[in-house]
């Protein structure tokens, strides 16, 4: 998601946004700081109307493609004007445009900041805003991503054993810097399963189909060099994630989360092609694999 800034089109230009949704506990945020550090993610743990005003200029310099907000229900804290305000202020860095805070000095021509927009938010301020959310276009603009760990206590586990949990980083791929992709016409069976998945959640709007259009298009450029259809495939595994129940996320023999599938008991069997896995894999740390052997 974070490189669909490199997917260009000279017609449809939003970026949209995710929301990680899920109860507490559920490494939201972890896996959001899988990503710090990858050029261009900024990655803050709250976000005020002043800070946005830095925010929306790194953008417009080519310094910043994606905003990732460790707690979304902070912004929920403030006041209900200045929480508006920062709401609004995002929703158009996702598809419009941002372009000045309301007290700034009006001026006639200003360039149009736009970000995808990445969040960690309670399933409780979801359920409490949807409403809201949908009726002010936000929600319209976000993919909605509802996940759970399967395996109960594994924070008490990290603590107890002074071991962080640590997300790997092998999927995540060096991106050339001058790399800029054609947004292109989709073929049939790519615009049936985008419809098709979308339709799972209910998500059946232009900005939500241009997220995954996007980060279609990038999936095909990374396994480029990889029999079968993988991108497709992740795109549909991704998709359970859409409807109200959500995934689980389970740790596999290998530490490696992986997806399980809601409706069975047993876990997903993971398939590879050419030695590459179909699900990007996620590794613990050395020291809790060597603990792991013992």
């Amino acid at each position: 998601m974070h490189h669909s800034y490199r997917v260009h089109s000279d017609t449809f230009k939003a970026r949209g946004g995710v929301l990680l949704l899920g109860p507490p506990g559920n490494l939201k945020t972890t896996i959001l700081n899988t990503f710090e550090g990858q050029t261009g993610f900024h990655l803050v743990s709250d976000i005020t109307s002043n800070s946005l005003l830095g925010i929306r200029n790194q953008i417009l310099s080519g310094r910043i493609h994606t905003v990732a907000i460790q707690d979304l229900n902070k912004i929920y804290e403030r006041k209900a004007e200045t929480t508006a305000n920062i709401m609004g202020n995002l929703r158009a860095l996702m598809d419009e445009g941002f372009t000045q805070m309301a007290h700034e000095n009006k001026v006639p021509v200003r360039v149009k900041a736009r970000s995808l927009v990445l969040a960690a938010c309670t399933s409780g301020l979801w359920e409490n805003e949807y409403a809201s959310w949908m009726s002010n276009g936000l929600g319209r603009r976000l993919i909605h991503s509802t996940f759970r760990l399967k395996t109960k206590g594994i924070i008490a586990d990290a603590i107890l054993d002074d071991n962080p949990i640590k997300i790997g980083t092998s999927h995540l791929c060096r991106v050339p810097s001058e790399l800029i992709l054609p947004l292109g016409k989709a073929d049939s069976r790519e615009a049936e399963t985008l419809l098709k998945v979308l339709a799972l959640g209910q998500m059946e709007f232009d900005v939500q189909l241009l997220i995954l259009r996007k980060a279609l298009v990038m999936l095909r450029w990374k396994y480029r060099d990889v029999n079968g259809n993988i991108p497709l495939e992740l795109i549909e595994e991704f998709a359970g994630s859409f409807r109200n129940e959500g995934i689980e996320l389970e740790i596999d023999d290998e530490d490696r989360f992986i997806i399980v599938e809601t409706k069975q008991p047993t876990k997903k069997k993971e398939t590879k092609r050419n030695g590459i896995s179909k699900q990007d894999s996620i590794q613990p740390s050395k020291q809790r694999q060597a603990a792991k052997r013992k």
